[in-house]
């Protein structure tokens, strides 16, 4: 690889040119283009909407849950009322309304 030296080497053009008194008047610009922007109001009412909106949904969301809990429960109300109204069921029947767990635990508390 030939060798490359910066302080022997001829300088290259970079082809960019700053135009004649740019930096004296750069100041005086930009002052200028800031006194003309306008600052962006932002409300603080703005902001209650976001609350609002979120206590809302939060609402809703507590609202369904009590609603599908109260749901799971009269379900199991109705099970139970089921196997008490019905008194000519059979062990088989009654088998049906428990789970696998049920029938173990059955198991465990009849072997003690």
């Amino acid at each position: 690889m030939k060798e490359f030296k910066l302080d022997q080497t001829p300088k290259i053009n970079s082809g960019f040119k700053v135009p004649d008194n740019y930096f004296d008047n750069l100041e005086i610009k930009i002052i200028n283009q800031l006194a003309k922007d306008n600052v962006k109001e932002i409300s603080i009412f703005g902001k209650s909407y976001l609350w609002l909106s979120g206590i809302a949904a939060v609402m809703i969301i507590g609202f369904s849950i009590s609603v599908l809990f109260k749901n799971a429960e009269q379900t199991s109300f109705t099970n139970e009322d089921y196997l008490f109204t019905h008194e000519n069921l059979n062990t088989e029947d009654f088998a049906e309304f428990l789970s696998e767990n049920d029938l173990q635990m059955l198991e465990k508390k009849l072997i003690k």
